[in-house]
Parts: structure tokens; sequence; C-alpha cells
């Protein structure tokens, strides 16, 4: 078990603690930023591709979805009734689960509002929200 289990955390404890403290000693504050840098593209790439792959698929069965019901003929009505049944459900179950989410962003958005007193120049007011 010892060998199984702790002796792998305890590699990853140690590599994640020692090769930033190495890298940091080693080198340069210009290199470091190089490797800084790189690191973190190396990171976002996986995770762009990661985010982006299931957005397309997305997308291309929403366009799909979209073609076959231009394409079914009339015999198919029902067929086409219970996917725009799914797809109300759907939407309204979205917006349920963002829901919270979305509240708490605009009680933010006041708290921040009111907390940073103007906004900055580079930020012009929009004409709704001179309004209000």
């Amino acid at each position: 078990m010892r060998t199984h289990v702790y002796l792998p955390l305890a590699i990853l404890i140690l590599l994640t603690i020692g090769v930033p403290v190495v890298l940091a000693l080693a080198l340069t504050p210009n290199n470091l930023g190089t490797v800084t840098s790189f690191v973190s593209l190396l990171l976002l790439v996986p995770a762009a591709l990661a985010c982006l792959i299931p957005y397309v698929m997305i997308v291309g069965l929403t366009v799909g979805v979209k073609r076959l019901n231009l394409w079914l003929p009339d015999r198919f009505a029902t067929t086409r009734t219970i996917l725009h049944r799914a797809n109300v459900a759907a939407h309204e179950l979205s917006y349920r689960v963002a829901s919270p989410f979305m509240w708490l962003s605009q009680r933010f958005a006041w708290l921040e509002r009111f907390v940073g007193g103007k906004p900055p120049k580079a930020f012009p007011i929009s004409p709704t929200e001179r309004d209000l």
C-alpha cells in the first residue's frame, strides 16, 4: 500500500514544490518569465480544447436538428412536436440551472458599482445606465 499510494503522492508533492523552487533559484527573472509563460500556454491550450470540442459538437448538433426538422415530411409532424417540446424543456431547465448564477452575478455587479464609486473612463457609461 505504501508504494502504491503514498510513494506517488509524496513524489507529486515534492515535484509540485521542488520544480518551482529550482526554477526560481536557477533562472534569471527574464528567463523565469519566459518559462512561466510557456507553462501557462501548455496548461491553457488543453483546457481551451477541452471546452471548445464540446461547444463545436453542440453547435453542430443544433444545426443538424434544425436541418432535420426542415427536411422531415408532414407525416412526421408528431416527431417535430416531440422534438420541439424536448427543446423547450431543455431551454427551461438550462435557465433554471443558470438563474442562480445570474442572480449572484447581478448582486456582485451592484456591490462592485456601489463600493467602487465612479466607473473608470476606459468604460464609458452606456445610454441605458444613464437613464437608471
